[in-house]
């Protein structure tokens, strides 16, 4: 289709529910909800900073972690979640704001063997993995305050080659730019 589009030099919209189709042949894009316009513009953009919680999940696979600001300045932002504070360089809400934070499962870089993380990182237990070739699907339970509920993130692991084992204790580092505060 995009071959057909770029020799033909035509303008043409394409209505599709496949989400790496639309991210893969678009030039523009929009999100529609219940007959309603929830966001457009290039799909790397939209990806990478989705206006909503809507937005975030029906473009790919995401985390959402419940956060509160707890400052910000001209260049980055401080979130404190249940499972440790995360700082990011997307625009930040208002003080106090009840949000999550997006964090895409491809964004996480698991350090195993009691590697210490340089920057943003949680930390937690393995609780499974799955081999796909290509890729690993991990969930982490990230280490919480003793009565807080449960935090689990999907990490995903490109060219796996040493599987975590369940139960082995991890950190998930994460740049800031991958930390994407959205409206709860």
């Amino acid at each position: 289709i995009r071959r057909i589009v770029d020799t033909l030099k035509i303008t043409t919209v394409y209505v599709t529910h496949d989400q790496d189709e639309a991210l893969s042949l678009a030039d523009g894009m929009a999100v529609l909800k219940g007959g309603h316009v929830i966001q457009t513009g290039a799909p790397r953009a939209m990806y990478r900073r989705p206006a909503n919680r809507f937005v975030a999940d029906f473009l790919g696979d995401t985390n959402f972690l419940p956060a509160i600001l707890v400052r910000s300045g001209a260049s980055e932002a401080l979130y404190k979640t249940v499972a440790g504070n995360l700082a990011s360089s997307a625009a930040p809400f208002p003080e106090a704001s009840e949000l999550s934070l997006s964090l895409r499962p491809e964004a996480f870089r698991m350090l195993r063997g009691g590697a210490q993380a340089s920057g943003n990182a949680l930390a937690g237990v393995v609780r499974s993995s799955v081999y796909l070739g290509g890729v690993a699907q991990h969930e982490v339970a990230l280490d919480v305050p003793a009565g807080a509920a449960e935090a689990v993130v999907r990490v995903a692991e490109l060219n796996p080659k040493n599987p975590p084992a369940i139960g082995e204790r991890v950190a998930l580092e994460i740049d800031q730019d991958d930390v994407v505060p959205l409206a709860s």
